[in-house]
């Protein structure tokens, strides 16, 4: 009985140890992570670039328009043009003279045209290099233009993905007043919206076509009500993405009808078409995907190449090749391999030259191969001081052999307390406020809650 006791109070005493050793374990991890944990990343907010061309009003839109955009995509070897043309009649808008009963037969034969009227116009699937010259031209005046939209480099705080992914680019959107329909087949001398009646008549002819059996058309009318233009440009290089062009008109027919429908007489028909073009824009290039790239001693990577080129395109029509600034630090290879073989605390740019169809493309990262911080810690986390005094903290940086060990400093309101660059906190006036340190490999960040008090 008594061998069973002093083993019971053996596996007691073990079985406490353990506890008091896990107790103790516990207590260093969390000690370790109290003090080099980091509150949270604070990347800077950097102001978007400026734009190729200052953002235009309604008295300077067209020559933005047709000077910078369009002229543009003239030159085919650096980029491939779509053009679908949509025309449509809105049969509901159908009025003719004589009763609801011709109308509706009308009507009827209008709704079977859907899809049919644009093949009248102009389609065309665009490829690098070819002789694609049917370019939209714009002939706007500011006393034509009802409403003007134009957002230029817009930063929405909310949404950060869109934003990186929109911040370059602009959009905008016009609309004009109802213009005047020019009776010239040269369109080209006038521009969108202004097209001329000889414009309108493979559209119109599409119409009467399939109405033949029931009338003849004996005089036709146009009137036009209103356009829209639509478009979206990279700002930083003018280069159109796509390019809307919408136009409403009223069309009205003197008809006389015949064969089984000759005792109908005389009539007029009247109706909407609206006509939309829409071009669209691929740009030769090639882009890598991150401006920054991050590698450890001895790490590979590849690339992220984006090359924007024929789908035909062979490997003899075109050339990539690569370089890196300090190929002791980062070495590139023929595809776009990268290694850190150096540990170095200034980047190595490293770029890439795309050549295609005559023209030269380049784009360019920096690669950083280091150690890289991984936390930092504050201390104090908490400080007192009166009006007037000062005390520098310090900042813990983990691991120790982190290659980038630059801190910056910051006060949430300086009115309370400043922050020098040497992390030197000043009290200014009574309150509270958190200073913090960011640092600039990571931009992890890390605090101390200070408290001022003013001098009795």
């Amino acid at each position: 009985m008594e061998q069973k006791s002093s083993k019971k109070k053996q596996v007691l005493s073990i079985f406490l140890v353990l506890v008091i050793l896990l107790g103790a374990c516990s207590v260093s991890v969390t000690f370790y992570v109290k003090n080099y944990i980091t509150e949270g990343v604070e990347a800077p907010v950097s102001e978007p670039i400026p734009s190729k061309t200052p953002a235009p009003d309604k008295n300077t839109f067209t020559a933005y328009l047709s000077d910078n955009l369009i002229a543009n995509t003239h030159d085919s070897s650096k980029v491939k043009t779509n053009l679908s043309t949509n025309i449509s009649v809105d049969t509901d808008s159908v009025r003719v003279e004589g009763g609801k009963a011709n109308a509706d037969v009308i009507k009827y034969t209008l709704k079977s045209l859907s899809g049919k009227i644009g093949e009248a116009y102009p389609s065309h699937e665009g490829e690098f290099g070819d002789n694609f010259d049917t370019f939209p031209s714009c002939s706007l005046n500011a006393k034509d233009i009802s409403e003007f939209e134009f957002r230029q480099g817009e930063v929405d705080p909310e949404n950060e993905e869109e934003t990186a992914k929109e911040v370059n680019y602009s959009y905008f959107t016009v609309k004009t007043n109802e213009f005047e329909i020019i009776d010239s087949p040269a369109v080209s001398q006038h521009g969108f919206p202004y097209y001329s009646s000889a414009d309108l008549k493979p559209a119109i002819k599409k119409v009467t076509d399939s109405l033949f059996e029931m009338l003849d058309v004996t005089d036709c009318e146009i009137k036009a009500n209103a356009s829209t233009i639509e478009g979206k440009a990279e700002r930083l290089t003018d280069q159109l993405e796509y390019l809307k062009l919408s136009a409403d008109y009223n069309i009205t027919l003197d008809i006389s009808f015949k064969g089984d429908y000759a005792a109908l007489g005389n009539s007029k028909i009247s109706f909407n078409l609206t006509v939309k073009e829409e071009y669209s824009y691929t740009w030769a290039g090639v882009n890598i995907a991150d401006d920054t790239i991050h590698l450890n001693h001895n790490e590979e990577n590849t690339l992220p190449l984006e090359v924007d080129l024929s789908d035909k395109a062979t490997e003899k029509d075109y050339k990539i090749r690569f370089e890196s600034e300090n190929s002791d630090i980062v070495s590139v290879d023929k595809d776009g391999n990268i290694k850190g073989l150096e540990i170095s605390e200034s980047p190595v740019k490293v770029t890439v030259i795309f050549e295609y169809l005559g023209n030269t493309y380049t784009d360019s990262c920096d690669v950083y191969v280091t150690v890289p911080v991984k936390h930092i810690k504050t201390t104090p986390d908490k400080l007192t001081l009166n009006v007037g005094e000062s005390k520098k903290l310090d900042c813990k940086i983990s691991p120790d052999d982190a290659t980038i060990k630059k801190l910056e400093w910051h006060s949430e309101d300086e009115s309370i307390a400043v922050i020098s660059d040497d992390g030197t906190v000043t009290a200014v006036g009574k309150g509270k406020v958190k200073v913090y340190a960011v640092s600039l490999d990571g931009y992890l960040r890390s605090s101390c809650a200070v408290t001022v008090k003013e001098v009795k």
